[in-house]
């Protein structure tokens, strides 16, 4: 259990004036990726692996789709070392192979710091008037970074919110560093539901309603499988922005999966360890390491994986 720390002791001094960017592209010194957890999930007891290690394709997880998101970034603003920071802790996990990920770095909490205190703790050495932009690395980015940031480019304040036109947030925010320098550098601090309102009566913050699709979370099963529905057609199916709920749109088996030519998987995915047996039916699961849809079984709707509960 985390105690959050009274909004009065958030800010331990007062900052800086207001420093108005000339421009978010300009003033952009890295893309930070949330990327941390308070608590596991049962999706993560049954995958046992960084949300960021969810495979959406056989040949791309959600960290690989960031990856791509990001590299288009840089092609556009013309910076090719644009920094990328992802942000974890021990409960999460760092993604495999990040260490290889170009012109990127993992910081990973000394404790459990909560996202605002991750990001002050990530902005800690950056230049007060330089911006950061703050993805929600748990989850499928169906819009390009460049569209995500132009959005927000006309907007001159400290922080910059992105919603969706109904007004609920997508996760992306705009983020001046140096209104992060008085945050308490110890304890836990949730970025919405402290940190922001406390910025707000100190701050430029404002929000900004754009019509781009909303980033899938990745938090459960249920969110899993629409954001695996969505990546096998790149969210068209036929036309339609969604397929029926009955309708079959991938199935997915990694490598080191057993998975019988019998077997059937109807949106489902199998990660590597798991097994479906001789004529065994997984219907919307995810069959973890050491899962087993046993021979002639069906599942619907299921992790299947040790550890977790029936």
């Amino acid at each position: 259990m985390h105690t959050p720390i009274p909004a009065a002791q958030l800010l331990r001094s007062p900052l800086d004036r207001c420093l108005t960017p000339a421009g978010a592209a300009s003033t952009l010194e890295a893309v930070v990726l949330l990327a941390g957890i308070v608590r596991q999930a049962p999706i993560d007891r049954a995958s046992r692996r960084s949300r960021l290690d969810l495979p959406l394709r056989a040949d791309r997880t959600i960290g690989r789709t960031w990856l791509e998101r990001i590299a288009g970034l840089r092609r556009t603003l013309g910076r090719p070392s644009l920094r990328l920071i992802v942000s974890t802790n021990s409960t999460a996990g760092v993604p495999a192979g990040a260490e290889s990920w170009e012109h990127a770095s993992v910081q990973v909490d000394r404790e459990i710091r909560g996202s605002g205190g991750a990001l002050r703790d990530v902005t800690e050495s950056m230049d007060p008037s330089s911006h950061i932009l703050i993805a929600p690395g748990n989850a499928l980015c169906r819009e390009s970074l460049e569209s995500v940031l132009a959005g927000m480019a006309e907007c001159p304040a400290d922080v910059v919110v992105q919603t969706t036109p109904a007004g609920a947030p997508t996760g992306f925010f705009r983020i001046r560093c140096g209104v992060l320098a008085g945050v308490a550098s110890r304890g836990f601090i949730d970025l919405k539901e402290q940190l922001l309102p406390h910025l707000a009566t100190r701050f430029d913050v404002r929000v900004v309603s754009t019509p781009l699709a909303a980033p899938l979370p990745v938090r459960s099963l249920d969110g899993y499988i629409r954001a695996l529905r969505w990546a096998a057609h790149d969210g068209v199916v036929e036309g339609r922005d969604e397929a029926e709920e009955w309708e079959f749109t991938f199935s997915l088996a990694e490598q080191g999966a057993a998975v019988d030519p019998t077997a059937r998987l109807h949106d489902s995915v199998v990660l590597a360890g798991g097994t479906v047996g001789p004529k065994a039916l997984a219907v919307r699961c995810l069959v973890g390491p050491g899962g087993r849809v046993k021979a002639g079984d069906s599942c619907f709707d299921q992790l299947v994986g040790e550890g977790v509960e029936e």
